[in-house]
């Protein structure tokens, strides 16, 4: 039996499926006869929590298929990390084929897809992704001018798959080709599959391997956040499943007043799966800001930045230092972790604290060999690792020069001018450095899953993406309607600074 889940945003798709999951070990079906399949690494890590919180009874081994379709592949075709290429293989195929090429296994944790930076080598990875010929991929608009043409294409492409062949090593796109190749696959009593909309052709081709062998079918996902066509994603493969169909009615999220808006955006594609869903009972607030940080209190609730393209990011990210605000973009936080250590680990010091091995390290760091620390004792080589250490033991063992009532922007005199200004600034705002930050930024594309009781949704477009914007408008229209549908309570909306920008989540219905 096969289910089709439509969740549009925050209606508790997760929550759902793991419910299909409780369900179905109080009916006596085991973990390992359950496979969870996630698009992401993140969201797989996620499911897996989820499950050992609500069944205490089991560890997370017990769950071992829950996890990535690739990370199913690379376990039931018994690979470890040598079979699979590597930063220094990729290295060595650039230098080989004089083409910059990156591991897209590196892009994988956040995003559930990779991409090369070498234009050539996206268009080799692309095809294989779709499923399609290289020819067929090399002739879509979206490849442009490539100097060289398809015969440099097809060089490299051959390049890469003799150099592969040559050392036995597959990439993360050959484990799912060779998944589907040996045609087996585990059996499953239970089969869920989620994100289904941001499946490539070869994934689709793995999950209906899944699917010969499975009792109970669940695939779960949301056409309308389908957001990575240009990465391979065969969104259409999702609204053409058969089976019955479930549209999860209420989202916990999405405020009214959002909720008509992003209708309005995604309403203008026509090739979707139409859903009826209701907002939250708060009305919420939609705002346009001419100059967010003079009118924004971003130390009000929770804000996630969202832009479009990362150069726009740069430049909130240069707003923010200059207004001392604590932020964290992706999974950076704008004080490091060490930076924090040498800072925590010195105030305690001056309150006669001890402080751990690590934290002194940290500290040292920061300080300038026969200023701070006497030369030959920044890594505290003779140390205990199991030890904590006070002020005046560093002083009489371990090379500390300081007084202990100096403060820390003096005693770490390492630490750049500007990047004192500015952890000043964020302290005299009463801010938590040692917490997670209220403010977060993000692109759209990475801020899939993700929400804040308040989003700053810069509608800005760059040269490039405006001009897939004109040749494919729906493609736009469904990463605005993911960003603006982050919002819990307010959706505050920033109009571009140039010509270019999605002005359709201006437009009022």
């Amino acid at each position: 039996m096969k289910n089709i889940i439509f969740g549009p945003p925050g209606t508790g798709k997760t929550h759902k499926l793991l419910s299909i999951v409780e369900e179905a070990l109080t009916k006596g079906i085991e973990p390992d006869q359950i496979g969870y399949f996630a698009y992401t690494r993140r969201a797989a890590t996620e499911a897996i929590t989820r499950a050992v919180n609500q069944f205490p009874q089991y560890d997370k081994k017990d769950f071992k298929y829950f996890r990535t379709l690739h990370s199913l592949a690379y376990m039931e075709l018994g690979l470890n990390d040598s079979s699979l290429m590597d930063d220094n293989d990729y290295k060595e195929m650039s230098g080989l084929l004089k083409a910059k090429i990156s591991n897209p296994a590196n892009k994988y944790d956040n995003y559930g897809t990779g991409w090369q930076d070498d234009k050539f080598v996206n268009i080799v990875d692309l095809a294989r992704i779709k499923d399609v010929s290289l020819e067929h991929q090399f002739c879509q608009p979206s490849t442009g001018h490539l100097q060289g043409g398809f015969q440099k294409l097809r060089k490299i492409a051959s390049g890469l798959e003799k150099y592969k062949k040559q050392n036995g090593f597959l990439d993360f796109t050959d484990m799912i080709l060779e998944f589907v190749k040996r045609g087996t696959s585990p059996k499953f009593r239970l089969l869920i599959i989620d994100e289904a909309q941001d499946l490539s052709g070869i994934q689709w081709n793995m999950v209906d391997l899944l699917c010969k062998n499975a009792t109970h079918i669940y695939i779960a996902g949301d056409d309308d956040q389908a957001i990575f066509e240009w990465a391979g994603a065969h969104p259409w493969r999702f609204r053409q499943q058969k089976g019955n169909r479930i549209i999860l009615n209420q989202s916990y999220r999405v405020p009214l007043a959002v909720q008509n808006r992003a209708n309005s955006v995604i309403s203008r594609i026509d090739n979707r799966v139409e859903k009826n869903w209701n907002a939250t009972d708060r009305q919420g607030l939609l705002k346009f800001q001419p100059n967010p940080y003079r009118n924004i209190d971003f130390l009000k609730d929770d804000w996630l930045i969202l832009a479009r393209t990362n150069y726009i990011l740069d430049k909130v990210e240069e707003e923010l230092k200059t207004r001392g605000i604590f932020y964290q973009r992706q999974n950076s936080k704008s004080v490091s972790d060490r930076l924090l250590l040498a800072i925590n680990s010195w105030t305690r010091l001056s309150r006669n604290k001890y402080i751990t091995l690590e934290g002194a390290k940290a500290m040292y760091h920061y300080m300038s060999i026969d200023v701070g620390v006497k030369y030959g004792s920044k890594t505290m080589p003779r140390a205990n690792e199991e030890k904590e250490y006070n002020y005046h033991e560093l002083v009489n063992d371990y090379g500390l020069l300081l007084p202990q009532a100096m403060q820390w922007d003096e005693a770490l005199d390492r630490i750049s001018p500007t990047r004192v200004a500015y952890l000043l600034a964020s302290l005299r705002r009463n801010q938590n450095l040692n917490h997670e930050a209220k403010v977060r930024l993000s692109t759209i594309h990475g801020s899939k899953g993700g929400e804040a009781s308040n989003v700053l949704l810069f509608s800005q477009l760059s040269h490039r993406v405006d001009e897939g914007y004109r040749k494919n408008r729906d493609a736009e229209r469904r990463v605005f309607y993911v960003g603006m549908t982050r919002a819990k309570k307010e959706l505050h909306m920033v109009r571009s600074e140039t010509n270019k920008e999605f002005s359709e989540m201006f437009w009022r219905t």
